[in-house]
């Protein structure tokens, strides 16, 4: 369906410009055809007159509608009905223990001794506790060193060099 600018310009090009059809499809990108029934019929010919739509689900209830639309309207502003936005349904997400973490990196400065130093935070969150743990590395390369410290206890789970911390 063309838009009546488009129809209006196709008849311009072809009875003001002298424009041959085939010049006016190639320029316009749309088919012979379309530019033949626009240059021949018109605008009408691309529905562009406006057709009633059908609405079978509302039209029992169309009067009844209208009527308290009317109603609304002589209200005052602040009485008026107010549409509600559609309630979505919240489906909370389940994980079994040990399933899937939450992991990112972070770059943060600390003293360390007394001395400020750039270190690298790995950021883990358990699905399914929600439980939160921070541990900090002075290089990232350590932190692929994590598969080493499965297994052992809290207090002596931090590789050489890295300062462990939960939250």
């Amino acid at each position: 369906m063309l838009a009546l600018e488009t129809v209006a310009g196709i008849r311009n090009d072809h009875f003001r410009d002298k424009v041959p059809i085939k010049a006016i499809a190639r320029k316009r990108g749309i088919s012979r055809n379309t530019v033949r029934k626009a240059v021949r019929e018109g605008p009408e010919a691309f529905g562009s007159a406006g057709k009633r739509q059908p609405k079978p689900k509302l039209g029992p209830w169309i009067g009844e509608l209208g009527r308290m639309l009317a109603e609304s309207a002589e209200l005052p502003r602040h009485e008026r009905q107010a549409a509600e936005a559609p309630r979505e349904a919240h489906v909370p997400l389940a994980f079994d223990p040990g399933e899937t973490f939450q992991f990112d990196w972070s770059i943060e400065a600390v003293v360390l001794a007394g001395t400020p130093v750039t270190v690298k935070a790995a950021h883990f969150r358990l699905c399914h506790s929600r439980m939160a743990f921070v541990r900090l590395y002075r290089r990232e390369s350590l932190g692929c060193s994590l598969t080493r410290t499965t297994g052992r206890s809290r207090s002596s789970a931090a590789p050489a060099g890295a300062a462990s911390t939960a939250t």
